[in-house]
């Protein structure tokens, strides 16, 4: 009998990949990067455009591999309980495989955040809604944080709980400071944002698998509209 393993990629929906705003420089190691899904080979020239983009699909192919195993594992374990021995054997690949593309099972993790963090921020159209049109801010960050609930429940679960809406409230408030440097210091902005990040995380984190969740955001929105008016 042929093993199938279960993709959890496939259950989450992720935004185009942008160089927009929005990641601190911070919040994530500088090895950690995101590459876009299509890249075309080119080592001196030696590669032709064909093998290029065949030897780019096997990358993605045995990357998409690596992560779904480290998600399937995720499920079962904490990461420290990990090993990258049945990781590799899990994906089907050698342990030299794995560290050609990651230094270790937290480097791999963090990687999987950082684009669970970047596909978040994506869903959010304009960022200055949070002051110009809180409700539609409050909207498509909560809508953002359901695109990628299957993963935030692996990756952001239990005391990692709070490192995701702590990593958005991040990017967003450094987007506004570089855009309106007076708002730095100004408290009821510094309230708005922190209620409507963490508190629209939480109320849906708490709750969206208890209720409709197109009610559930309706809910949100309106709650966290009568609080920031």
């Amino acid at each position: 009998m042929q093993k199938r393993v279960v993709d959890f990629l496939d259950g989450c929906l992720f935004a185009p990949y942008t160089d927009g705003i929005i990641i601190p420089a911070g919040a994530f190691p500088a090895q950690s990067t995101i590459l876009p899904l299509v890249t075309i080979l080119d080592v001196s020239g030696k590669l032709s455009r064909k093998e290029g983009i065949l030897l780019d699909q096997r990358e993605i192919k045995t990357k998409r591999a690596i992560k779904n195993a480290f998600l399937m594992l995720r499920a079962q374990k904490p990461i420290e309980k990990i090993t990258i021995r049945e990781l590799a054997a899990l994906a089907e690949i050698s342990k030299a495989t794995f560290y050609l593309h990651y230094q270790d099972i937290y480097d791999l993790s963090e990687q999987i955040g950082k684009e669970v963090l970047t596909n978040i921020l994506n869903s959010i159209s304009k960022p200055e809604n949070v002051l110009e049109k809180p409700d539609v801010f409050t909207r498509e960050i909560t809508t953002g944080f359901f695109s990628q609930i299957n993963l935030i429940q692996l990756l952001f679960s239990g005391s990692q709980a709070h490192i995701l809406p702590d990593l958005v409230d991040s990017s967003i408030r450094e987007y506004i400071y570089r855009l309106k440097p007076d708002y730095t210091d100004n408290m009821q902005f510094n309230i708005r944002l922190s209620m409507l990040i963490k508190g629209s995380f939480y109320a849906f984190y708490d709750n969206y698998h208890k209720y409709d969740n197109a009610a559930l955001i309706d809910e949100i929105c309106a709650f966290l509209g009568q609080c920031t008016r």
